[in-house]
């Protein structure tokens, strides 16, 4: 099984347990602590097969077109999970799902952007890596949840 499936399944997981629906985990900002915290959610339950998942993955391109959010939140009751390349911090985005991350990659004067996840499901995992890319030297945000 991938690393990605697991991430995945282990923040579904924990979506079932009430007591953890409104507590936030710990950023980890280290390979070892992420794995930790992987590996400390799969214990938490076994096995879950939801019947259907719906993702949308989408570069928005700094939501430079002033009608990007709007459609963005259109999106957002059809996906239970989104997760967006180059997004901008937003209130109103982070507010549009119960649970949220943000990874800053890019910061100017105008505004910080990176890749957010918003999410039906509480997140049980969250490390955030930021890398330089080797060719234009242009930072690069990473999001595990």
């Amino acid at each position: 099984m991938t690393l990605s499936r697991h991430l995945l399944l282990a923040m579904l997981l924990l979506a079932s347990l009430p007591v953890f629906a409104n507590i936030a985990p710990p950023l980890q900002l280290t390979p070892e602590g992420c794995l930790s915290a992987i590996k400390a959610a799969k214990k938490i339950h076994k096995r879950l097969e939801p019947k259907t998942i719906n993702v949308l993955s989408w570069n928005v391109h700094k939501l430079e077109d002033s009608a990007a959010i709007a459609e963005v939140l259109d999106y957002r009751t059809a996906s239970n999970i989104l997760f967006l390349q180059e997004a901008i911090e937003n209130q109103q985005l982070f507010q549009s799902k119960p649970f949220s991350s943000f990874s800053v990659g890019y910061k100017t004067k105008r505004f910080n952007s990176g890749v957010l996840t918003l999410s039906d499901y509480p997140i049980l995992v969250n490390c955030t890596y930021l890398h330089v890319e080797p060719w234009l030297r242009t930072p690069k945000a990473t999001n595990i949840i």
